[in-house]
């Protein structure tokens, strides 16, 4: 992620602003943060979404996506823990084109490739970080009881409304699908293939 920061924002210095319309124009990043919702295993995740993408021509954008999520739950799948949670966490490549553009709207078809995680651990039982076991002030984290990894495809569409008048701010509204391949050691296979929804604030930094 900080060789991604590093080169985009090498790229951003040597760009040339060019635009017509003054919507997402080319050589410019747009920032999104927000925050979605996604059944999994019949519970309900609500979670936090940053994306940033980098326009290289006035329709396509490409840059990265990390989304995360944690839901407590009674259910523990088999194993003996008192107190489960689940934690899921994404990471991965976003592609972008614009369909429809207007002056104050957008509309984008996308594409997520991303690795994900989904944990099962035990809030019963603490864990101290390896690097200050031996501080009076230490950090610590509930124990992993069951891991499950996935390769995740999500084709969906994107639609922005600008909500300033320079149309530097946009509220995007976000769904998609998300196709998860992967082995389980917990929950059924396809637990994370589902609906994504999202909502965010946009920011064009030019």
């Amino acid at each position: 992620m900080l060789l991604f920061v590093v080169l985009s924002g090498h790229v951003f210095s040597q760009a040339k602003r060019k635009s017509h319309s003054g919507f997402y124009k080319e050589h410019e990043f747009a920032v999104d943060i927000g925050a979605f919702y996604s059944p999994v295993m019949n519970k309900d995740f609500i979670g936090f979404n940053f994306d940033v993408k980098y326009y290289w021509s006035k329709r396509f954008s490409t840059g990265g996506t990390i989304s995360y999520s944690t839901k407590r739950t009674s259910d523990n799948f088999g194993y003996v823990d008192s107190l489960p949670r689940l934690d899921y966490t994404s990471s991965g490549w976003i592609n972008e084109v614009s369909v429809v553009k207007t002056e104050r709207f957008k509309l984008n078809i996308t594409l997520n490739n991303a690795f994900a995680q989904l944990e099962l651990v035990d809030r019963s039982i603490r864990k101290r970080s390896s690097y200050n076991t031996s501080s009076i002030f230490f950090s610590s984290y509930p124990k992993t009881i069951a891991s499950n990894f996935y390769y995740i495809a999500e084709p969906g569409l994107d639609m922005s409304i600008a909500i300033d008048k320079s149309r530097s701010f946009y509220l995007t509204l976000k769904s998609k699908y998300r196709f998860a391949f992967g082995k389980t050691n917990f929950g059924p296979n396809k637990a994370l293939s589902t609906y994504y929804l999202g909502l965010c604030l946009t920011a064009i930094i030019k």
